[in-house]
């Protein structure tokens, strides 16, 4: 579930980013608050369930304002992801009103009981800002998997060596010439970190039925790719400092929509 403090944290450490002159340098794109939280082992049946019931206090007070409407993703690591739209840099000064809002539409009490229920059920939070990037994305005409129909996500987490971002251009160009010409299906979107620790950092997002069949689809793709895909991929990785993999699945039942 969403946390006050951090969030808060980052408009103050973060406020020149939401000024006009940064935004208009910026890419063009949506953004997204991702906070994320790992749950403690011992306890993870409570934080699911007061993880559910803040979900559906946002729900049901009917909270328009940031970090409002998040979805939410879980992992095998007991991590979970809580990703809300962003208008702009500035949603991250609206939180403390948010929660104040939510609280006095639950009553302080109930509220209070919630948080201090919740709190101990987590071990550590993290707060980053991204944004989507869709001019390097690939959208294939019909895509075999649908959004309705996703149930997990792989997100690749590469994190580039600093001043590669300038090659990023050709590469996905070359990524999506390639995925193009061999007729793959499995689209992908690609999200670039603007607040985080460990940046530039690109995350690259492919939609999957559930686990078996998104590993299978992956393993299909590259067969087709053949001796170009482990090219274009040795390619990718040589920009890299670390990559890591992530499967998430989707949790419609920890979401606010």
């Amino acid at each position: 579930m969403f946390r006050l403090g951090r969030l808060s944290g980052i408009a103050l450490a973060f406020a020149a980013l939401a000024a006009p002159s940064a935004q208009a340098q910026a890419p063009a794109g949506q953004l997204y608050g991702i906070h994320r939280e790992h749950a403690n082992p011992a306890l993870i049946a409570d934080y699911e369930k007061t993880s559910h019931e803040f979900a559906a206090a946002m729900k049901d007070s009917k909270i328009s304002t940031f970090p409002a409407n998040f979805i939410t993703w879980s992992y095998d690591d007991l991590s979970y992801d809580y990703v809300a739209p962003m208008t702009d840099m500035n949603d991250l000064t609206r939180v403390p009103a948010t929660f104040a809002e939510l609280a006095g539409k639950m009553g302080a009490e109930k509220f209070g009981d919630l948080m201090g229920r919740a709190n101990p059920t987590i071990q550590s939070w993290d707060d980053v800002v991204i944004r989507e990037r869709p001019d390097l994305g690939y959208a294939p005409e019909k895509p075999r998997v649908s959004r309705e129909e996703t149930g997990v996500m792989r997100f690749d987490y590469y994190y580039l060596q600093p001043g590669k971002e300038i090659e990023l251009d050709q590469l996905a160009k070359d990524w999506r010439a390639l995925a193009t010409a061999k007729g793959i299906r499995d689209g992908y979107r690609i999200f670039e970190t603007v607040v985080g620790p460990e940046m530039p950092l690109l995350v690259v997002a492919t939609p999957g039925r559930d686990a078996t069949d998104l590993a299978t689809a992956w393993a299909a793709n590259v067969k087709t790719g053949g001796a170009e895909w482990q090219a274009l991929m040795a390619r990718t990785l040589g920009m890299c400092r670390k990559f890591e993999t992530k499967v998430g699945t989707w949790r419609g039942d920890l979401s606010a929509r």
